[in-house]
Order: C-alpha cells, then structure tokens, then sequence
C-alpha cells in the first residue's frame, strides 16, 4: 500500500512581486523534506469582492480574471493528486482560492506597517465556510532575526503535517477479529455499525482496511514452519533480560508462529498497520490460547503500528502519533487517581522501541494465564496521553510527567497489567472532564508534549480537540 509519495502543496502568492515568490519558495523547498511545492503563481486580481468598493467609485475600473480561472481549473484538475494548498498573503486573494476544499495554510506576509486586511478577510471566508485550515506568518521587517527564523520554522512545521496526511492516505490497516463478540460500548463499540466506520475511515483520513476473522490467522499459524518460529522465539528470549515465570518458552514459540503467520497476512493484503483480537481468542482456550502482543511488539519493533483488542479507533491513534512523532504508542487502560494527582496506563502490550530508533529492556513473563513482555519504559520526561473517535471527529489529549510508580503505590511492578506508566497530571480536571462513553478505556501514550501538533493536525482534518485537562 505504502508507496512513499512526497505529500504534494499547490502554492498560490497574493500581491507578491515575482522575484520575492520565488524566494520564499525556494527556501521552503529547501526546508521541508518530502514535500513538492507545484503552482507557484504570483497572482494580481484580487476578485470581485474586493474590488466592489474601488468599481463604486470608479465605474470604468476593470480587471481580468482569466489568469485566475486559469490557475483555479489547473487546481480543479490536479485535485485528486494535491494534499493541500498553500496561500501566501501580501494583499486581497480571490476567495475561491481559500473553498478549493483542501486541507490550506494560509500564511500572512507581514511586512510592517501592514494592516492585514487581504489576511484578515481570508480567515473570514475561511471560517464562515469551515474551511480545513492553520495560519502562518512571515516577514521581512523583523529586528529579531531569531524572531524571524522562528515564523519560518513554525510554517515549515506545519507544512511538514501534510505529509502525515500522505502518509494516512497510503494506509491499509489489517483487522484481525473475532467475530460476534465486543458489542460493548468499549474498545469494540465501533463494530455495531462497522460499514459506517469503515467508509468514515476512508472518507475522512484516506485509510482503508481488511476485515478478517481469527480463524483465518490460525489457518496460517497451522502452516507455519517450526524452525523459523524457534529462530525468532531465540531472538526474542535472547533480546530480554530474562523469562521470569511459566511455561514461557514453549509459549513463545507459538507467538512467534502466530507473529509470522500475521506477517504473511501483511504481506498478503499490502497492509501497513495492524490490530487483533488477542485477548478474546485467548479466553476460548485451546488451540487458540497464544498471546498475540509479543507479536504485536514484534511489528512496533518495525515501525509498524500496533495494538491489541481489535481497537479500531485505538489503531487510528496510534497511526496519528506514530505519523506525527516517529515514535511508537503505548496504549493502555488507564485511571485516573485524585488524591495522588496522578494517571495510571497498564497494558500487557507495550513497544520497546518508545521513541522508534531505541530499544529498552523487558522481561518474559506471565500474566492472565499469558505470556507476555514486561517493558521497561522510561519513568521520567513529559508524555502525551491521547485518544482518537473516529465517527464522531473527536481527538482527546491530555499531557502530564512520568514518575516512578513505586514511589507512589505498594507492589506496583507486580500488580495489575506487567507494563506500566504513572503520570503526574491535573487529575481532577480530567477527572471531571474525561467522556468514557467517548474515549473508551484506552488511550494511546507517547513520550513528548505533541498537543500542539495535535491540534494543528485535528484543524487540517476537520476533528475536534478536546482537552481533558485544560
């Protein structure tokens, strides 16, 4: 699916002298890695609206448009391939440009003593028509020259998120289900309509995905070679700092055999994101017992975006995040203590490479009559808690800072869920404002303040941000 396309930009310049155009747009090309810049025009004729007052006063006034509906059908006819628009403002823009109906940026070119008029009225149309769009700002009369860097890397910044939206658009998620089960308004409420889900998941974000049933995944486990699943069970038992408890070798070997079967579904469907419903199919026994999160690890290990629980809406935040930072989510249920100020995400699932490129420890163990990893995450930095509902364009988010667990709660290592993270956050805020029935008991972790990147993806997509602890 993924096929590594440079998001693509159409760039407009409003009142620009050609000369400065060009300037700024080579810089910008110089800046923003994986992105192509086409268009480029400087344009004169500011519309009709514009122009309403100056043809009141002078009645021969007259201009023409065509140059405009010449760039506007070049627009129209390259839509399908444009990830968005970029509009750099030095005087009145055609509104026709801002209701292209892509995901815009528009960017005021404050030289001083400008007024903003041209800038000003563009943000109106684009919020009287709810317009997808974020601002920017740029300059040439700043004393500061770090002020002035500082416009030009908040600008690239965000044009660097309309390469998550590429990104989002070469997605093909593999849902691996057990169906018949989850109707719960939990992780799997979704699936009580699931065709509106997946049609809204390829609407708003450009995702597709493939629905299998877990037997399916079996069929393939049936098949697959002892010695390869012994290979990779060795690498993984060699990778740790141990096997604490159980039987847990002989259950590696079979998480390996289901990690490489789900891998070969991957292959298979041209999927670059996955999610299984592990933890039903463990509670069946028998054949079925294998802990699919080891193998869930395995493809985080691989950049690849993971969660367990069949968590549709679970999946699409940690493809945000991932998409965002290059890191890999912790998703976990969490709760939320007052007294303490505190949040608390347990999982039996959990990446060991939490910021992409690293690796931390962990340990084999057992849990649940499973086998599982106990991570080692890191217990100290800020993180971002986060949260995505799909049907209804809502993003939750709250940020807080690690602390070390048993400092704050007896036998916390071994209790509960093996990996866990506590935060030091405004618990009461979030308390009162966190929606259950909306965000579910899941939230996605990542270690960084993303909130403002965030909100600024949400603008382009047209989702809500709501902050739990704001």
């Amino acid at each position: 699916m993924a096929t590594g396309k440079n998001a693509k930009l159409y760039a407009v310049f409003f009142r620009f002298s050609k000369e400065l155009a060009g300037r700024v747009l080579k810089d910008l090309k110089t800046r923003c890695k994986g992105v192509e810049f086409v268009g480029g025009e400087t344009i004169t004729y500011p519309g009709k609206d514009a122009l309403d007052y100056s043809i009141q006063i002078n009645s021969n006034l007259y201009l023409d448009e065509k140059e405009n509906r010449a760039v506007l059908r070049k627009i129209e006819e390259m839509k399908g391939a444009l990830d968005g628009m970029l509009l750099l403002f030095g005087g009145f823009c055609d509104k026709r440009f801002i209701l292209t109906g892509l995901p815009t940026i528009i960017v005021d070119y404050n030289s001083f003593p400008s007024l903003q008029i041209g800038f000003k009225s563009a943000l109106t149309i684009a919020k009287r028509y709810g317009v997808r769009f974020l601002t920017a700002t740029l300059s040439d009369t700043d004393v500061s020259q770090s002020v002035s860097e500082a416009r030009v890397e908040d600008l690239v910044e965000k044009i660097g998120l309309f390469n998550v939206l590429r990104r989002m658009k070469e997605t093909r998620i593999l849902d691996v289900q057990t169906r018949g089960f989850g109707t719960e308004p939990h992780e799997h409420w979704w699936r009580l309509d699931q065709e509106r889900y997946l049609k809204e998941l390829k609407e708003s974000l450009g995702m597709d995905a493939v629905i299998l049933d877990y037997r399916d995944l079996f069929k393939g486990f049936d098949v697959v070679e002892e010695d390869k699943a012994r290979e990779i069970a060795r690498r993984w038992i060699g990778e740790s700092e141990g096997v604490k408890d159980g039987k847990a070798e002989e259950d590696v070997i079979k998480a390996a055999k289901l990690y490489i079967a789900a891998r070969r579904l991957m292959d298979k469907f041209d999927a670059n994101a996955i999610t299984t419903d592990c933890m039903t199919w463990h509670l069946m026994g028998g054949k079925y017992d294998v802990c699919g999160s080891l193998g869930l690890t395995g493809f985080q290990k691989n950049n690849i975006p993971a969660v367990c629980e069949s968590d549709m809406d679970g999946l699409v935040t940690d493809i945000f995040g991932n998409y965002l930072t290059g890191g890999q989510g912790f998703m976990g249920d969490f709760m939320i203590d007052t007294f303490n100020g505190t949040t608390v995400y347990a999982h039996c699932q959990a990446p060991i490479n939490p910021h992409g490129d690293d690796r931390v420890p962990y340990t084999i163990r057992s849990h649940g009559g499973r086998t599982v990893l106990q991570v080692k995450l890191p217990t100290d930095g800020e993180i971002t808690a986060m949260r995505v509902n799909l049907l209804e364009r809502k993003i939750s988010v709250h940020t807080g800072q690690l602390v070390d667990g048993e400092s704050i709660y007896t036998n916390f290592t071994e209790s509960s869920c093996r990996t866990k993270l506590v935060a030091k956050v405004d618990a009461k805020l979030i308390h009162e404002n966190f929606d259950y029935g909306t965000f579910t008991n899941h939230l996605v972790v990542y270690y960084g303040d993303i909130r403002e990147k965030i909100k600024n993806l949400a603008d382009l997509i047209g989702f809500e941000v709501v902050e739990e602890d704001r």
